[in-house]
């Protein structure tokens, strides 16, 4: 078998052109958030928001949604925890974690009763495809609104990205250069449910934290400074869901574990050369 029978072949067929090109915008989106989150102790929020949109995607499903509509349709409902979670953490004086626990749970549970309940009036309910994703079943039209999401939210990231994680990092002095602290702490959860809504649609409930939290590790292997970090974040996400998923064609896995599994071992790549370059980045 040629290197062009390995990579070039299995993006012959039109499934894997799109897989890809969701693949490709999932990583440049949560490679850049994830630089933002990570570092700051939040590397578990993605994966408690993906957890807390099965509360939305109950609902959506019980109120008669189709399985395909009810993701989108949870997207505000991953917003209202979000922003639920920086309020208590705000006013409550309840830490971060402790306030996603809270919401996890409730939508957790919430999600999975709401979903009972469609499935005994006889609704199809996937459970397999929800928590696991299904990448390969993406069509065109989804990769055109997830790449319109991704659009707005490199541009937001670009315009207060530095500012966000200023604020995030150094809160008190942020205040008092008059950077308005908690409204870029509610920015960046809107952000962050957004983006795991959206890889929720790809790599499933279970998987989407990988690509927020493995990207953004590998790169602070390498990189010291933000705008680095985040180009590296990206690339990691990037060549690691690339070369997944032509694992999984020739190996017939399932996509979201392999594409999870090479992340993982740019991670490990990443170890191996961070004393080459951690100097100069």
């Amino acid at each position: 078998m040629t290197l062009t029978d390995i990579f070039i072949e299995p993006f012959s067929h039109a499934f894997m052109r799109d897989a890809l090109r969701m693949a490709m915008v999932i990583a440049i989106m949560c490679g850049g958030l994830g630089v933002l989150l990570v570092p700051r102790g939040l590397s578990m929020l993605g994966d408690g928001l993906a957890h807390a949109t099965l509360g939305g995607v109950g609902g959506a499903l019980l109120v008669g949604l189709s399985p395909d509509l009810s993701l989108w349709a949870a997207l505000p409902f991953a917003i209202m925890v979000a922003l639920g979670i920086a309020w208590l953490g705000r006013h409550a004086k309840l830490a971060g974690d402790a306030a996603l626990g809270v919401f996890f749970a409730v939508s957790l549970a919430a999600g999975v009763a709401a979903m009972h309940i469609a499935a005994r009036k006889g609704v199809a309910v996937d459970m397999e495809s929800i928590l696991f994703g299904n990448i390969l079943a993406v069509q065109p039209a989804d990769v055109g609104i997830v790449l319109g999401l991704s659009s707005v939210i490199l541009l937001i990231l670009a315009w207060v990205g530095p500012r966000i994680a200023y604020a995030g990092f150094y809160p008190d002095l942020a205040a008092m250069s008059g950077i308005r602290v908690a409204l870029k702490e509610y920015l960046l959860m809107i952000l962050t449910a957004v983006v795991t809504v959206t890889a929720v649609r790809a790599v499933g409930v279970l998987l989407v934290s990988a690509y927020l939290v493995i990207p953004t590790v590998t790169a602070r292997m390498v990189a010291r400074r933000l705008g680095p970090m985040m180009l590296l974040s990206i690339c990691a996400g990037m060549f690691g869901s690339a070369l997944g998923l032509i694992m999984s064609y020739h190996f017939d896995v399932p996509t979201g574990s392999a594409m999870t599994l090479t992340l993982g071992g740019v991670f490990i790549l990443a170890l191996g050369v961070r004393g080459l370059f951690r100097s100069r980045l």
